[in-house]
């Protein structure tokens, strides 16, 4: 499903900025890696705001998307030989007991079987048994109510006056959407994603191989034409503060810089020259300043 479609065919009335900000998450490449650790799951928290959305403009919701019902999906494997041998057990004893522990054995045997047939070396869970009780629902799956979403919003006067383009760079994709999400819906903004790949980790060979590696992401990111940055500290091999650097004082760049960091942001807000991390969106007033322009 394209999202951007969805957003376009339909009127999300107030909610239309969010509903199209959530929509380019959806669609993007990036949130749509399967094999990437724990986007399914961030992918369904969009996808969930996505849906509240609908239900406040009174839109119908979209069909459960792909990834976000796969989620914690296992497929059902045969049965272990001592699986099978203490269900049998269990199933022996069930005359010797009296009828209400009988209930209760039968369903936990019932339980066990499919715990053993689906655990992996994490185990299992209750978010297991439900997809794959959804992925027997498939057509009227079991949803989340929509109407206790709480659906985020912005202060007005933080919209920036002219059309502001948001680039996200960062090496984790998670942290990605998760920045994504705590900007998404303010005025006069639009969004770009660009997931550092930079091999490796540990130090640079030589400062020219640093220099190349440098010159390489800083023309990736002029390219996208931003505005405002939103930049991590640790780009696998390179330092957010060196590229900021790079780019302002090489390049003259005029981008304005927000830190964006997990972790110890002293060198990244030197580089940027501000006073507060964005902190993956736990912090947005570091945002906030910069789409004002200070």
């Amino acid at each position: 499903m394209i999202y951007k479609q969805f957003i376009e065919e339909r009127d999300f009335s107030t909610h239309a900025k969010l509903a199209e900000d959530l929509a380019y998450a959806l669609d993007h490449p990036v949130a749509n890696d399967k094999n990437s650790y724990g986007i399914a799951e961030k992918r369904a928290e969009i996808f969930h705001l996505f849906c509240a959305l609908c239900v406040r403009s009174g839109i119908a919701v979209p069909r459960l998307d792909e990834l976000v019902r796969k989620d914690g999906l296992e497929k059902r494997k045969d049965l272990s030989e001592t699986a099978a041998a203490f269900l049998a057990a269990a199933a022996a004893k069930l005359e010797t007991v009296p009828a209400e522990q009988r209930t209760q054995l039968q369903e936990l045997m019932a339980a066990y079987r499919v715990i053993a047939q689906i655990e992996s070396y994490s185990g299992a869970s209750t978010k297991n048994i439900a997809a794959l009780m959804n992925d027997i629902l498939t057509d009227d799956p079991i949803r989340p109510d929509y109407s206790t979403i709480s659906i985020p919003s912005h202060p007005e006067s933080i919209a920036p006056n002219e059309p502001t383009r948001i680039l996200i760079v960062d090496d984790t994709a998670t942290e990605i959407l998760n920045s994504h999400l705590a900007s998404s819906g303010i005025a006069n903004t639009e969004f770009r994603w660009l997931l550092q790949d930079c091999k490796g980790f540990g130090d640079f060979a030589s400062e020219a191989e640093k220099r190349t590696e440098l010159e390489k992401l800083s023309k990736v990111i002029l390219a996208e034409e931003p505005q405002v940055i939103l930049m991590d500290q640790g780009l696998r091999r390179l330092k957010g503060s060196d590229v900021v650097l790079f780019l302002l004082q090489e390049l003259s760049s005029k981008i304005r810089f927000v830190a964006n960091t997990g972790g110890s942001p002293e060198e990244l807000l030197s580089a940027t020259g501000g006073y507060y991390n964005f902190e993956k969106g736990r912090k947005k007033q570091a945002l906030y300043d910069a789409l004002r322009g200070r």
